[in-house]
Order: C-alpha cells, then sequence, then structure tokens
C-alpha cells in the first residue's frame, strides 16, 4: 500500500484497503481520524472508498482496519 497520496483540489481517487490473512478477514473498516468517523465496512477485502471533488477539507490521516478470529491489524495513510 501506499500511505501518503497526493491530490489536486478538485481531483477524483480512491482509497483502497486490502487484507490478506488466514483465515480471511471478516471485517474491513475505512476510519477518518479527525472526525473519527467511520467511512465504510465491508465483509471481505478489498473496501474500495472513491473521494471526489477533494478539497483541503479531506486532508487527514485515513485508517484501514482488518479483523479476523485471530485479532486485528490496521494501517494508516495520509491524503495532502
Amino acid at each position: 500500500y501506499r500511505n501518503q497520496t497526493t491530490f489536486n483540489k478538485g481531483d477524483n481517487g480512491e482509497l483502497v484497503c486490502s487484507a490478506y490473512s488466514n483465515p480471511d478477514p471478516t471485517s474491513v473498516t475505512l476510519t477518518r481520524v479527525r472526525t473519527k468517523k467511520v467511512l465504510a465496512n465491508v465483509q471481505s477485502a478489498p473496501l474500495v472508498y472513491q473521494l471526489t471533488s477533494l478539497d483541503c477539507l479531506d486532508t487527514d490521516v485515513y485508517v484501514c482496519s482488518a479483523q479476523n478470529s485471530q485479532g486485528t491489524t490496521k494501517r494508516g495513510m495520509s491524503i495532502m
């Protein structure tokens, strides 16, 4: 994964959360750190979140977390 992505104002883009594990993930979640808002949650990877008409208010760290019966792992991505 790339942990930092640069967009220009007005751009569209996507954040992709992929997880590979055994057993397979039972939940993949994308959360925005500043607002602590869960943006998307799926039962299997990958999670693809569409970003439209980005502006400076979208600058933040976004965290992908994947969970299965063995535990949870998290990775952050910054949008600048």
